[in-house]
């Protein structure tokens, strides 16, 4: 057998170790067979040197067969890829699948909420306090159950979309797109007391829910400067996945101080007495970059999405890379326990983009999430801007409460996402087109919806007509050109514009109408 000409190298390093009197055990080489075959082996070899007369008395060398290890390694390795490409597929295929899915959900709950304000008009009038007839007694029972339905089908479809915007916002992060923050200051015991009444409303018989401000020191700040809809966002994904996996004991939302930084915990203890953090911390590896942030691996397996196993870059073992296989597959199959699993990833990036970093510690009598934020508003000895020391608790058994905060939650708790406005936007409207007084100021506005999907025209002409709004509706972006274009001047109030449309975009089209038909 001859050496393979990429090996001659390592062989020229063992015959050189070989000669200074090392030993060299399980050395992987490739040798070339006469008929032309590659051999994968094992050497193992040592040597008997002779000090004094400087001579080697014997070498012995044993060789051994290495296909069958080759042959696992590359099957390890194998499972180990199609495991990361069928991740990378699965991402791609909820990204592509989300954006079909968003307008028709969209134009679900709408129509459901439309179609309740008509119903709810209607049951007024029937029970306007004048006397009913037994007719008219169950038509209106039935308007109420109707209406009550509808409610229940708005709250689910908005908790699928609360999803859609997710995983829209994660396919971005992931995609290179940095967020646009806009701070504000925050009141920490507002935002303590949102937190409480919209998540009171999750709690079950099998855990309570507290609220702890830990201030009372006199001069910790009670505002902090920060984008509150991003910070909601984060909380709701920690608050979701924390009463998702637990079974007994409280679920604590903590805000306080540390190190001169406003830390925000949310907190799982079976043991109520339990205050002190004793268990390991997981916190990102060292080479996570934002060039793969979305690379499966590079974060810990609590924050992956979809699933939560630990990804090598190498596996050797082909029972392990199988196993880790059938772990990941169960983890994917698994919605009903985990839901979509992209919560805490989504928090995680959030929690970045703020400038910090999102950390977990499991344990088995305490499990936390926490993260920190530099407070940038200064002490204060008054005391109305000094946090307070405060502790409320939902019990499990207490009453249900009734003042759920829609602007923390969404009205579908627990699936919604947070109504923000766009963030980083900031309408500034010349005050010559604002119409205070005059005929101008009587007249409704005539607005013209640009929209190819004729459902979703139909709902917004509807929305519009009960704001006394006339309209005019176009396919696409080219129409809506040429029709301002031929239009007198101020025929049109406003523009509802779609993004994605045949013809000629959203984008495209507003772009012509600010440079071209500004003065329209």
């Amino acid at each position: 057998m001859k050496f393979c000409p990429d090996e001659e190298e390592l062989v020229l390093e063992i015959f050189k170790q070989l000669g200074s009197g090392n030993t060299i055990r399980d050395v992987p080489v490739r040798f070339r067979t006469k008929d032309g075959r590659i051999v994968d082996l094992l050497i193992d070899s040592n040597v008997k040197y002779d000090c004094l007369t400087k001579d080697f008395s014997h070498t012995r060398c044993f060789i051994r067969d290495d296909t069958q290890r080759k042959i696992r390694e590359a099957h390890a390795q194998t499972v180990l890829e199609e495991i990361k490409h069928s991740l990378q597929m699965l991402d791609n295929f909820m990204s592509r699948s989300i954006h079909h899915m968003r307008t028709p959900l969209h134009m679900m709950q709408n129509t459901c909420e439309l179609v309740t304000d008509i119903l709810m008009k209607k049951s007024l009038t029937i029970t306007d306090g004048t006397p009913t007839t037994n007719k008219a007694a169950a038509t209106s029972n039935g308007l109420q159950e109707g209406i009550a339905l509808l409610k229940e089908a708005a709250s689910n479809i908005g908790g699928a979309v609360g999803l859609t915007d997710d995983l829209i916002q994660l396919s971005r992060l992931d995609q290179g797109a940095e967020l646009q923050l806009q701070s504000t200051v925050i009141d920490l015991v507002t935002m303590g007391e949102d937190v409480f009444a919209a998540a009171s409303k999750l709690c079950n018989s099998k855990f309570e829910f507290s609220l702890e401000l830990q201030g009372g020191s006199g001069t910790l700040p009670r505002h902090i400067s920060s984008d509150l809809p991003v910070l909601h966002r984060i909380i709701r994904a920690l608050l979701e996945h924390t009463m998702s996996v637990t079974h007994q004991g409280v679920v604590k939302f903590q805000i306080g101080y540390e190190h001169d930084r406003c830390t925000f915990t949310v907190a799982h203890s079976t043991d109520t007495s339990t205050d002190n953090h004793t268990s390991e911390e997981m916190t990102p590896s060292s080479n996570t970059t934002k060039t793969s942030r979305g690379a499966p691996g590079t974060l810990p397996p609590i924050f992956q999405r979809y699933q939560q196993e630990f990804i090598p870059d190498n596996l050797v073992d082909c029972e392990q890379a199988v196993c880790l296989r059938s772990k990941i597959e169960l983890g994917v199959n698994s919605c009903k326990d985990n839901n979509v699993g992209i919560g805490l990833s989504l928090a995680y990036f959030l929690v970045q983009a703020l400038g910090s970093e999102l950390r977990y510690s499991p344990g088995a009598d305490l499990s936390r999430f926490w993260f920190s934020l530099p407070k940038q508003v200064e002490s204060s000895s008054n005391e109305c801007d000094v946090l307070p020391s405060l502790t409320r608790v939902k019990s499990s058994t207490s009453e249900e409460r009734s003042d759920s905060n829609e602007s923390l939650f969404g009205k579908n708790l627990p699936g919604a996402k947070f109504k923000e406005q766009p963030t980083g936007y900031k309408a500034q409207i010349p005050k010559e087109n604002i119409a205070l007084h005059g005929l101008k100021s009587m007249d409704p506005p005539h607005v013209l919806i640009v929209e190819d999907t004729a459902m979703c025209a139909k709902l917004l002409r509807m929305t519009l007509s009960k704001f006394n709004c006339s309209s005019t509706c176009v396919e696409n972006g080219q129409l809506a050109v040429d029709l301002l274009r031929q239009s007198p001047l101020d025929t049109f109030q406003l523009c509802l514009m779609d993004l994605r449309m045949p013809v000629m975009d959203g984008l495209e089209a507003t772009r012509i109408v600010k440079t071209e038909l500004h003065h329209l």
